[in-house]
């Protein structure tokens, strides 16, 4: 079982848009690349090694989310107002409005100095027409 935890994981950090069915039996599907390589909507038999909990269903490692399911941990977007220690080293930084943003793999978020923690936050850029 372990062994099949983690091949599911390899294959699914490795080709983007990968995604396996529920606790690890294969049916690929893919809706939103990350970065990664990990697809909001994958499911995982068991979540990275290094993860912190951001709420009672809710886990985080390195830019990614994941929600506790009856299927698998599957892979989220996050809601704004959430709270994490510490974003991917991959990140781009983007002045907006005097204010500076962080995103990575698709999320954004804004750094408190007070907390010292970075809050999910909406796109600055959801303001404009394009």
């Amino acid at each position: 079982m372990a062994a099949r935890s983690i091949l599911v994981l390899v294959c699914c950090l490795s080709l983007s848009g990968c995604a396996v069915g529920p606790r690890g039996h294969g049916a690929p599907f893919g809706l939103f690349a990350l970065g990664a390589g990990i697809a909001i909507g994958s499911v995982l038999t068991t979540l990275p090694h290094r993860h912190v909990v951001v709420d009672d269903r809710t886990y985080y490692s390195d830019g990614v989310f994941y929600r506790d399911t009856p299927r698998g941990y599957v892979v989220v977007t996050p809601t704004p107002g959430v709270w994490v220690d510490d974003i991917p080293e991959e990140h781009r930084v983007v002045r907006r409005k005097d204010k500076d943003y962080f995103t990575s793999k698709g999320v954004w978020y804004r750094f408190d100095v007070k907390r010292k923690q970075y809050k999910v936050v909406e796109s600055p850029f959801d303001d404009e027409d394009y």
